[in-house]
């Protein structure tokens, strides 16, 4: 009963929009990025993301998933995931003046999280590591 109930605030949560998870022995709220659309948008043109928050671009197959700096306002760490969850890729303090160029990962993955410039050093984010639907 309570796997029933756990499921359904997180499909609930998700249906918002956002959910919590656990990478690296710290928690984040991540928003989702689920369609195109918002995938192609992320987190262009916003004010950046306070500790603890991030966005969490969730894709329908496996691939090698580039992600570009355009309009943004702040610098990120991109974290790479493959479809169990396993970080595949790490780049760090990637910052707006990159742009046009865009960041792969090094293997197959089926998410992308965004967080602040800084977090994975903050966190001792590591290839290997896992992200965890809490």
């Amino acid at each position: 009963m309570a796997a029933v109930i756990a499921a359904a605030i997180v499909f609930s949560n998700y249906q918002q929009g956002r959910i919590l998870i656990s990478i690296g022995g710290a928690k984040v709220e991540v928003e989702i990025a689920d369609s195109t659309a918002e995938r192609i948008r992320g987190l262009s043109g916003r004010d950046p993301l306070p500790e603890g928050k991030g966005m969490l671009f969730i894709f329908e197959s496996d691939g090698y998933h580039g992600i570009w700096m355009r309009d943004m306002r702040f610098a990120l760490d991109i974290v790479w995931a493959d479809a169990k969850g396993k970080i595949v890729t790490v780049a760090r303090n990637v910052a707006p003046e990159t742009y046009p160029k865009v960041f792969e990962p090094s293997a197959l993955a089926r998410y992308v999280l965004e967080v602040p410039a800084g977090f994975a050093k903050r966190n001792s984010i590591a290839e290997g590591d896992k992200i965890v639907l809490k």
